[in-house]
């Protein structure tokens, strides 16, 4: 049972729908927008959850019949694309008396589309050949921020961090959020060297050292799988679609790779309205890596860019990445890779 005294809903009513959580607002309030417009009232509930942070819900309230509930729910299901779950008010606690939608739902061969023309259609969402990596190594300018999170045994370290690149040139500013670990710092490596700004002091750094760090921590590498995925769609081997799932609340096609290992083969969830990915799995020599997207935009045509990213090992949370802005410029701004001097 789910206790409602915190969301507030209207008591009146004996019936009400909610959306799974999701990990971005404009998610939710793209569904409570498909309710308003379906003629429903309700609300996006923001609410914390250990482990993953904060979530929201949509929650769509005032009906006083469970026939008409789950009429609206097929619904709203139906235009939205996220399965919708029936609640029934029992004092002040919420019953659930079942999804719209399975989690996992087989669906027959003939009404399978292929998984070909998935792939195409997911390269094609997120810009094509000339988009992702290929549109960032065309820029004369890319700057990028963003707040990660890794996991580590005293708990969660957040840093927030500025990358822009230019030529052969690059910065790399971060700065410790909330009380965590570390110092603020800025990094700065050019064709004639590389230098290190902390604690109002600048000094020379080791180049191999400051390179292996500019890469690690580039847009680039932190979101390589979205920004490749188009370029190298011919290298990505067969697939085969195996069924339907809900992830983040909407229904995917999952692709399966075609491979003599299967508990090794990569696994796509395809948004089946976007076509985008939303989540992906593969073996390493660490063990299983997952990657779920979320919370796509286009900060410029043709970059198309997931803003949240989270990265499991073996199912343990290991990285989180939420980025804040994406500007790619034609011009480079004077001295934005020179660190003032000491003195």
């Amino acid at each position: 049972m789910i206790w409602l005294a915190w969301l507030g809903l209207a008591f009146g009513a004996d019936f009400y729908l909610e959306a799974p959580p999701m990990g971005a607002r404009p998610e939710a309030q793209a569904v409570l927008e498909t309710a308003e417009v379906l003629g429903w009232d309700g609300r996006v509930l923001r609410r914390y959850r250990h482990g993953t942070g904060w979530e929201f819900v949509v929650v769509v309230e005032g009906f006083q019949d469970r026939a008409l509930a789950e009429e609206a729910a097929r619904a709203l299901a139906e235009e939205s694309g996220v399965g919708i779950t029936v609640y029934r008010l029992e004092g002040r606690e919420g019953v659930p008396l079942g999804e719209t939608d399975d989690r996992q739902r087989v669906v027959p061969s003939a009404a399978m589309p292929e998984a070909e023309e998935l792939l195409q259609r997911a390269a094609r969402a997120l810009g094509g050949p000339q988009g992702g990596l290929a549109r960032l190594e065309a820029a004369p300018l890319v700057e990028v921020t963003y707040l990660r999170e890794v996991t580590a045994e005293g708990g969660a370290v957040v840093a927030w961090h500025r990358w822009a690149g230019a030529a052969d040139q690059r910065l790399l500013e971060i700065r410790p959020e909330g009380g965590g670990l570390g110092v603020a710092s800025v990094s700065v490596l050019r064709p004639d060297g590389a230098w290190l700004r902390t604690g109002g002091t600048t000094s020379p750094a080791d180049r191999e050292r400051c390179v292996e760090v500019m890469e690690d921590l580039s847009p680039m590498a932190r979101l390589a799988w979205p920004l490749q995925f188009a370029g190298r769609l011919e290298e990505a081997g067969p697939y085969r679609v195996a069924r339907q799932e809900l992830v983040q609340g909407r229904s995917t096609w999952v692709l399966v790779a075609t491979s003599p290992t299967p508990e090794r083969a990569s696994r796509i969830w395809l948004d089946a309205a976007t076509g985008r990915p939303l989540k992906v799995d593969f073996q390493t020599e660490g063990g299983r890596v997952e990657l779920t997207l979320s919370d796509y935009r286009e900060p410029d045509t043709g970059l198309v860019v997931p803003f949240r990213l989270e990265v499991r090992r073996d199912g343990l949370l290991i990285e989180r990445l939420e980025i804040t802005s994406v500007a790619l410029s034609i011009e480079v701004p004077e001295g934005l890779f020179t660190l003032p001097q000491d003195g």
